[in-house]
Order: C-alpha cells, then structure tokens, then sequence
C-alpha cells in the first residue's frame, strides 16, 4: 500500500464509520478551503517527518486531524475537544482492519488546537501516529537468462 491509497483508505473508513462528513490530504492545514468543506467534522491528514522502508512494509508518519466548526460564541469548543479525541481514538482503531496495513502504533498523544490560520472558525484534535503498510510489488522483472543474451 503506497502513501496515496493510505491517506485515501483512511478517510473512506472514517466517513464509512459516520466520524467525519470530509476527508482530503494534504501538506498543509493551510490548504483546507471552506468553501470546499461540504459539511463538518472533517479528517485531514499531513504526511509528516520521515517515512521508513523495509523489505516488506514500509512506515509513514503522519498527523491526524479532526476540526469541527465553532458556534459564534465558542460555547462548544469543550464538546469539539472532547469528540475529537474520541473521534481520532476510534479512526485509529478502525485503520488496524484496512486490509494492507500491518501495524498502528499503540502509543501515540493527541493534542487539542483552535488553529488560527485557517479561514474558518474551528477547533480540533491533532495526533501525529505511525501506520506501517505490506509493500505491493509493482512489477517484477525476469531476470535475464544467460544463453539469450
């Protein structure tokens, strides 16, 4: 499983689990518009640091977030914390059964954040986590044989 389908697989499994109503990627928080956010909560995923490959699976670093609107005078930012982390808790336990991937790390911190450089008036959790994917061959090569040379 590359990068790409990862990021893909989770966010269809968080909308499939009714988490999130929008999931996208990308590198930057900076990149959400609001006038593409259909309806909120939304997952957004960051590939962050380094990613690590081995033989057979390789492990990418990534952060979660989970941003839900607030109400014009913040008077739910406490219940936007609190399902957030719940919400990142259960999207993290459901990864483990999307087929490909081979680990979710068991220890990882998640912090709460109202960002401000978003166009919008939110807030949210962030947790940054280690998902280790099976590698897929993507072709394989004969090796060539000495009397056709």
């Amino acid at each position: 499983m590359n990068l790409q389908e990862l990021c893909k697989e989770l966010g269809e499994m968080a909308k499939a689990q009714e988490l999130v109503n929008f999931s996208a990627a990308g590198a930057s928080l900076a990149e959400i518009n609001p006038l593409q956010v259909d309806w909120y909560p939304l997952f957004f995923i960051i590939p962050s640091g380094t990613h690590t490959v081995k033989d057979d699976t390789t492990r990418y670093d990534l952060t979660l977030y989970y941003i839900d609107r607030l109400l014009e005078d913040n008077s739910n930012t406490i219940d936007i914390f609190s399902s957030s982390i719940e919400n990142l808790k259960n999207i993290l336990i459901g990864a483990r059964s999307i087929p490909g991937v081979a680990d979710v790390e068991d220890t990882y911190t998640i912090r709460n954040f109202m960002p401000e450089k978003l166009n919008d008036r939110v807030a949210g959790a962030y947790a940054q986590v280690r998902i280790t994917c099976e590698n897929e061959t993507v072709c394989f090569v004969e090796p060539e044989d000495e009397n056709n040379s």
